[in-house]
């Protein structure tokens, strides 16, 4: 997965540069977006609910979360969101049920990311 967005930002004209470690993308030397899973899960009740595993000591300028579909073996949707909005929330475990997940930070596809490092801004 993250061959492909670099390959995708590399297309459009951009660079991209992967810590593994650290699971952040630093896209034109210029901003940085950690990477997170959300893992789907069924809880007892028979419900599924998506976990959030992500870097929260890396200060990034966004945060890319990729919500995975209920077999877990293919991508569902994309959470792209600021930074400071995961920062503002004092629990330690996330759920894309939570909050700070708001439908206004969905996306189907990266086509947003990707421009986002054609024009070079967060």
């Amino acid at each position: 997965m993250v061959q492909t967005i670099i390959s995708n930002i590399e297309s459009g004209g951009g660079s991209a540069a992967f810590n593994a470690r650290a699971r952040v993308l630093t896209i034109n030397d210029k901003f940085t977006v950690s990477l997170g899973v959300a893992w789907c899960q069924k809880t007892d009740a028979g419900r599924l609910r998506w976990k959030v595993r992500i870097n929260r000591v890396f200060r990034s300028d966004m945060v890319l979360v990729i919500r995975m579909n209920e077999a877990n073996d293919g991508v569902r949707d994309y959470y792209l969101l600021p930074t400071a909005e995961m920062l503002q929330c004092k629990i330690k475990k996330f759920y894309i049920a939570h909050r700070v997940f708001a439908d206004a930070y969905r996306y189907t596809d990266l086509a947003v990311l990707f421009r986002l490092s054609a024009h070079g801004v967060p």
